[in-house]
């Protein structure tokens, strides 16, 4: 899954049509995927090249097939671990959200999100291959909102990835725009502290 150039389009609308409304800012960072995930994926090419090898000795075969099996197997496991889908189901999920969390961080600092005026910066950070969404306010706005509030965000952005529409986390940042507009109305200019577009992180 990736994002089109179209669904980037629609929500960097949706965040300059979000952020028209407060002085908070939005900034949407896209990960294909937070992490290769050696360790996970050479764990599990080393035990499809041992059952391959085990298979070719228990069917009769040669001695040097059963050898030559070893790094066939290797080969195809961490080959067919690149498809995300496969990916998902052997890398162990709490591996799978340390990882995530420690990218959503990293591109909440790499982005500037921590660095607005009134401290009302929100990162809305998607891993697609892992089906993963983070949302991160700065101090200002997660004071108000909470843990507990960003959940039902970021429920909403994993659902529609979960069936291919990643570009719904356009809806989600109307959301958050209303949230923002809440706690931190404009005043004066409403300077745009942030870009609007889609990055990548």
């Amino acid at each position: 899954m990736a994002l089109s150039k179209e669904a980037a389009a629609r929500i960097e609308e949706a965040v300059r049509c979000a952020e028209a409304g407060t002085r908070g800012e939005i900034v949407v960072a896209v990960a294909e995927r937070s992490d290769g995930y050696g360790a996970p994926r050479a764990a599990f090419a080393l035990a499809l090249a041992c059952v391959a090898a085990v298979a070719a000795l228990a069917l009769g075969a040669p001695a040097w097939l059963a050898v030559a099996a070893w790094p066939a197997g290797t080969a195809l496991g961490w080959l067919v671990t690149s498809v995300p889908a496969v990916l998902r189901a052997v890398v162990p999920a709490d591996d799978v959200e340390r990882e995530v969390a420690e990218s959503a961080r990293a591109a909440f600092f790499d982005h500037g999100v921590h660095r607005t005026a009134d401290r009302a910066g929100v990162l809305v950070y998607l891993s697609l291959d892992e089906h993963r969404v983070t949302v991160l306010g700065d101090a200002g706005i997660h004071a108000v909102v909470g843990e507990e509030g960003w959940k039902l965000h970021t429920s909403q952005i994993v659902k529609a990835m979960h069936v291919g529409h990643p570009e719904a986390v356009a809806d989600v940042v109307g959301a958050l725009g209303t949230v923002l507009a809440q706690h931190f109305p404009p005043r004066g200019d409403n300077k745009n502290e942030l870009p609007d577009a889609v990055r990548h992180a």
